[in-house]
């Protein structure tokens, strides 16, 4: 099973085994290797890992918070999602410890003050330039729209690249991103591989009443994709027990909603990382996530379209319209709590 979760436990057991020991900004400590890669094929089925169990509402949720170009908490604990709680608690005490008064002193009363005070919450509960806002509004650019407007006018260009790493702001966000930068790439279908496509999906070629001359004209009519699409994404840190199974899930729900919105087929997943570390503190998880076999991946079910997801991100996922992004044949190894280091 040649798969990106092959690759995933290779490079956990290679970390341990091979890592170093280093001191972090959280102090819990890491074993870590610099420079790692991972690839993986969609028609393979969806990256879901299973060797434990992924919160996957929390993955669509948090993509379509970023998409939104949201960076305040509230809608994402409004919809159950609390990844982003303990940065953005030690985000308010950096930018709070110089203030006297009655202000919350711990995460708990943070959150609650977050949830039942709008005003408090409109200035306190928000992350600086993070990704939301990188993505959509990079010093007033709609880098996604851009990218967007390339794989519609100009599927070939080697510029669709969308960056959260400004150095002008980074030391201003409650964690300067970890996942820097993803760049899309295109290529035509061959004829073989779009008439597999047809045979997969039971599209009929016959000539339709229109008149329809050749073949191409008749897959052009039935909406046989013509180009495969592939995103890569960058990351200059990664948890990879907590981390990179999220990412990976992330980043392969936002290649197949970007396929939908300009009817490409998601082809290729690939990932760089730079320091690649388990927390000395996941060391167990990780030995017992190592002792399961993996199972086979899912598939993906979208009941949005692309264009939908990403003009409207949060109506397709608030509540529980986050199931409008269903994975089919899931049968993960349970969950394997660990802390997360913030």
């Amino acid at each position: 099973m040649n798969n990106i979760e092959t690759q995933y436990l290779a490079l956990l057991k290679d970390v341990l085994e091979n890592g170093h020991k280093k001191h972090d900004r959280t102090l819990t400590g890491t074993i870590s290797k610099f420079g790692a890669f991972l690839e993986h094929d969609m028609s393979l089925g969806f990256p879901a890992l299973t060797t434990k169990k992924l919160a996957w509402k929390q993955v669509v949720t948090e993509l379509a918070w970023f998409i939104s170009g949201n960076t305040n908490i509230s809608w994402l604990i409004e919809n159950d999602c609390n990844i982003w709680n303990g940065d953005a608690f030690k985000h308010y005490l950096r930018q709070t410890k110089d203030f006297k008064g009655d202000w919350p002193t711990t995460q708990e009363a943070f959150i609650d003050k977050v949830k039942t005070d709008k005003r408090f919450a409109k200035r306190w509960a928000n992350l600086g330039p993070i990704y939301g806002k990188k993505w959509t509004n990079f010093r007033g650019k709609n880098q996604v729209q851009a990218i967007l407007n390339l794989l519609k006018n100009d599927p070939d260009s080697r510029r669709m690249l969308v960056s959260a790493w400004d150095p002008s702001d980074v030391e201003d966000a409650a964690l300067p991103p970890c996942h820097y930068a993803w760049q899309v790439w295109t290529r035509r279908l061959s004829l073989d591989e779009r008439l597999d496509y047809c045979k997969k999906n039971n599209i009929s070629l016959e000539i339709s009443e229109a008149g329809l001359e050749n073949v191409f004209d008749d897959m052009r009519a039935c909406g046989v994709p013509e180009r495969a699409i592939s995103l890569h994404f960058n990351m200059r840190s990664n948890d990879l027990f907590l981390g990179a199974p999220f990412n990976i899930a992330s980043y392969a729900v936002l290649l197949c909603v970007l396929g939908s919105a300009v009817k490409m087929i998601p082809e290729k997943l690939s990932c760089a990382i730079g320091d690649a570390h388990i927390y000395s503190n996941h060391v167990d998880q990780v030995e017992e996530q190592l002792s399961r076999t993996q199972r086979s991946l899912p598939d993906l079910k979208m009941y949005v379209t692309g264009k939908e997801f990403l003009e409207y991100p949060k109506l397709c996922t608030s509540g529980n319209s986050f199931r409008n992004f269903e994975l089919t044949n899931y049968n993960p190894w349970p969950t394997i709590k660990a802390p997360l280091s913030n």
